[in-house]
């Protein structure tokens, strides 16, 4: 495949997995990983120490022409994280954690190389 055959499903897909690794590295265990329900979807579910679950959304570019990642996490695309983690939530043992966030991970990709920048708790 070459560099100019990517899609953004590719793009985004080697994005999460950038983001989950660098999460990893900074101290979180990856719990979920394209966590799905009726509500909508959940791109990592990460449990940090505290402990703390981390409701995360990973945005993917090639550039900011359209604006920076996290500008495209919308209120309606904020609203359906929410709501899947009020899911997720109520399936798991919610109460053995004294916290959660909702972050957005941007991963920037240039040249074959990722920046990586890690919004934590950037909405509610």
């Amino acid at each position: 495949m070459g560099s100019t055959d990517f899609t953004n499903k590719d793009l985004g897909r080697k994005g999460e997995a950038v983001a989950a690794s660098f999460l990893e590295r900074h101290g979180c265990r990856i719990v979920a990983r394209n966590y799905r329900c009726r509500a909508g979807e959940i791109d990592i579910i990460a449990e940090e120490t505290g402990p703390t679950v981390r409701f995360v959304e990973v945005k993917t570019r090639a550039s900011d022409r359209y604006g920076t990642p996290a500008e495209a996490v919308t209120g309606g695309k904020r609203a359906r994280i929410r709501k899947t983690a009020l899911h997720w939530l109520a399936g798991e043992a919610s109460c053995r954690y004294d916290g959660f966030g909702f972050d957005v991970v941007e991963v920037r990709v240039c040249r074959g190389r990722a920046y990586i920048r890690w919004l934590k708790d950037c909405f509610f």
